[in-house]
């Protein structure tokens, strides 16, 4: 089971696009990619469950409200 597997489809290929971009931009280590993947699953999963809103979709407050929790 992935750690991404709780969360919709399209927010799983956002993060993957994301880690990939990072990992051919910046050369980050595996276990650097897995943790940002994490955090962003993490972050998804929260926003769906509160506000039924995606990655993209989240605003400043939402993403405050989301560090306060943590």
């Amino acid at each position: 089971m992935s750690k991404l597997d709780h969360i919709p489809v399209e927010q799983q290929s956002l993060i993957e696009a994301f880690i990939d971009a990072l990992w051919m931009e910046r050369g980050l280590s595996r276990n650097t990619l897995d943790a940002y993947s994490t955090d962003l699953a993490a972050l998804a999963q929260w926003l769906e469950q509160h506000d039924s809103v995606g990655l993209l979709a989240a605003r400043r407050d939402q993403l405050l409200a989301y560090l306060a929790y943590r």
